[in-house]
């Protein structure tokens, strides 16, 4: 399984109610519509990827790059 990974920063909303851009990381599995959008609390930060109750992917971000 392939997954594209990109990291952003962005949502007007929360910087207007709290002066700081969110970070998300946003995945997707290329062929399918399947896709996360995580956002970063903490870094480094450690999570799965669930697909109807399963996990189908854990992920290690350290703030400048997303491990399998």
């Amino acid at each position: 399984m392939s997954l594209e990974i990109t990291h952003i920063q962005g949502g007007v909303r929360e910087f207007e109610k709290t002066g700081v851009y969110p970070e998300y990381l946003l995945f997707n599995l290329p062929g399918t519509k399947q896709s996360w959008r995580v956002k970063v609390k903490k870094k480094p930060q450690t999570g799965n990827l669930k697909s109807k109750e399963v996990v189908v992917h854990e992920y290690s971000f350290d703030g400048h790059f997303c491990k399998n």
